[in-house]
């Protein structure tokens, strides 16, 4: 499953290898906001720069969060809702069209034989589609 493509678009490994260096650069952030803290206590910086300092491990740290776990529920939440194949058969003779559950072996142009209408052996596949399904 490491390849697969998921429901929300992009592979799984591109989506982990970004989660994990977003969850490296919230470490960073976090032992930034530390060192700033400390700094505020021992009294190093002027409060203008540790502010500043701190505001940005804060913002950065906060981004990183908010991806992982956007990141996340994007893995989680979709869901792939099987779609139903439908097949359209026509007649050509007169104006009988019905729609039909799509079988395996069923192509367009198929013949599908005779006609309830006229009893021609005119009765034939002319389109094949999907119904869009319920988004959860």
């Amino acid at each position: 499953m490491a390849q697969g493509k998921p429901p929300g678009g992009g592979s799984v490994t591109v989506r982990f290898v970004l989660s994990l260096i977003l969850a490296f650069i919230g470490l960073f952030s976090l032992l930034a906001l530390l060192t700033g803290y400390d700094f505020i206590q021992q009294r190093r910086l002027d409060d203008a720069g540790t502010s500043l300092y701190l505001s940005l491990a804060f913002v950065t740290f906060l981004f990183v969060v908010f991806n992982i776990v956007r990141t996340r529920r994007g893995f989680s939440l979709t869901t792939v809702v099987p779609s139903k194949v439908l097949s359209v058969v026509q007649c050509t003779q007169c104006s009988f069209k019905q729609l039909k559950n799509f079988a395996l072996g069923d192509y367009v142009t198929k013949a599908e034989g005779k006609c309830t209408q006229c009893g021609n052996q005119t009765l034939f596949v002319s389109g094949i589609f999907t119904e869009a399904g319920k988004k959860r």
